[in-house]
């Protein structure tokens, strides 16, 4: 979260800067936040899938070593299993720290953004609390671990491609159509008079209300698509900026 007040306050002073020079260049500064979306997103979800690409084979090999307790889990897979290797190595720093080894376990997963890491946690701690056929329940969470990788892979696709299409939609797409109409609707006017005038001009007062309650409502679905409605806050403060500047823009009121 702190990165992204960093980048909206960022985008926010450039845009203040960038208007004393010229209008159109205040607009464009509202790319940046979106941009940073895209890539901020893309590094997350390629390490959440390194994690867990690399979780059947640490569980397998988990399987077939001498496990009694939450720091042999942490021991064996701190080294050879890449960003998943990270996150353990963050477990035992807590550990070390004082934090009970299950609530460190815990954190640590949840932060991590992987679902299925979350899953794995929960099965190890049960296998340890319950001291039942340990090899077995492993063995058997890392085969179920991916099954889902399987089918989640497919599902993960259809849902980026829905969130990124609905964003451009809000953001830029939507907004520039409405200016580019306003626009036109503006120099027919001043070729001469419009039939109902009057509502005319209402409907096209309108229009930026429309605009950022589109954006309001694309921030919040897609937050809710993510399964992190908390996200809404984010992508409303990056989507509002966006469509009212692609409107501004495509309108001529900046130009």
């Amino acid at each position: 979260m702190r990165e992204w007040v960093a980048a909206i306050l960022l985008t926010m002073a450039l845009a203040a800067l960038l208007y004393s020079l010229k209008p159109m260049y205040a607009a464009l500064a509202l790319l940046i936040p979106p941009f940073y979306l895209v890539y901020s997103e893309t590094a997350r979800q390629r390490r959440v899938a390194r994690i867990e690409r690399e979780l059947p084979r640490a569980l397998l090999e988990l399987a077939t070593l001498p496990t009694h307790s939450y720091r042999d889990v942490v021991r064996y897979i701190s080294n050879g299993y890449g960003p998943l290797s990270e996150e353990f190595k963050r477990i035992g720093r807590l550990i070390d720290s004082g934090i009970p080894p299950e609530k460190a376990m815990r954190s640590v997963a949840e932060r991590s953004g992987s679902v299925l890491l979350n899953n794995a946690v929960s099965i190890v701690i049960t296998g340890i609390k319950s001291g039942s056929d340990w090899a077995e329940l492993i063995r058997g969470a890392a085969e179920d671990i991916e099954a889902i990788i399987d089918m989640e892979r497919e599902k993960n696709s259809a849902l980026a491609l829905q969130k990124y299409v609905t964003i451009l939609s809000a953001g830029v797409f939507v907004p520039a159509v409405l200016g580019i109409t306003m626009r036109m609707v503006r120099r027919l006017a001043g070729e001469g008079p419009l039939e109902g005038g009057l509502l005319l001009e209402a409907v096209m007062r309108a229009i930026p209300v429309h605009i950022i309650a589109l954006a309001a409502m694309a921030a919040v679905f897609v937050a809710l698509l993510e399964g992190r409605p908390k996200r809404a806050i984010v992508y409303a403060a990056i989507l509002i900026p966006l469509a009212a500047g692609t409107y501004l823009l495509s309108g001529g009121i900046l130009v």
